[in-house]
């Protein structure tokens, strides 16, 4: 069966690794296999537990070095269950897109989940400003994370979400308040694969490897 691969993008500085983080904190199964691609290195990391963890692995490149013959290498290698691509909002996302849906990379792969991340009060700032790459990262979005909302009055939050329906309309939108406590909102939200039905689905790819 195919790896799964799961972008996060969104601008600098938007709390890209701190979801990585939470997301590896709730939804990494027992057996499996995780590959961590860091596209860019900001001021956060991923926790040395992570690093310490076996199913784990990490690797950062530039966009140049991110190219179809080494990304087919690294599922050929590790033949991992799940790769997370952390990737700069202010790149062309179409140009990754392009890597991922190329016959060869398909071969071994399929794109299942893409997660746009941002500051809440920054984020319509943003792309009125560098809508050209921003947009389309949050319109080929599965989820939208707005971070840091206890900095705005809840009627512009509600305006916020509603900005961000008329771009993608049935975008599931996750609030979190405060990012310090954003894995707790990973935890106890109902948007991510995890549980008896992700540790199934890991066995079905070992089993059919």
């Amino acid at each position: 069966m195919k790896t799964d691969i799961e972008i996060v993008t969104g601008f600098i500085g938007s709390g890209k690794t701190k979801f990585i983080n939470a997301l590896l904190e709730s939804t990494l199964s027992k057996n499996e296999k995780v590959i961590v691609v860091q596209l860019e290195t900001g001021e956060t990391e991923i926790e040395r537990k992570f690093k310490e963890d076996n199913r784990v692995r990490f690797t950062t490149l530039t966009y140049g070095e991110f190219s179809e013959k080494r990304f087919s290498h690294i599922l050929q290698r590790v033949t991992p269950h799940r790769v997370i691509i952390e990737f700069n909002g202010t790149e062309d996302i179409n140009e990754l897109l392009e890597l991922i849906h190329c016959k060869e990379i398909k071969k071994f792969s399929k794109l299942t989940s893409t997660y746009f991340i941002s500051e809440a009060a920054t984020l319509q700032p943003y792309l009125s400003n560098m809508g050209r790459f921003l947009m389309p990262c949050m319109q080929l979005s599965n989820l939208v994370v707005i971070n840091n909302t206890k900095y705005m009055e809840d009627n512009s939050v509600a305006r916020l979400k509603e900005f961000i329906k008329e771009y993608k309309e049935f975008v599931p939108v996750l609030e979190v308040k405060d990012i310090e406590n954003i894995k707790e909102i990973v935890k106890y939200s109902k948007l991510f694969h995890r549980g008896t039905l992700k540790n199934w689905d890991v066995f079905l790819k070992d089993l059919f490897k």
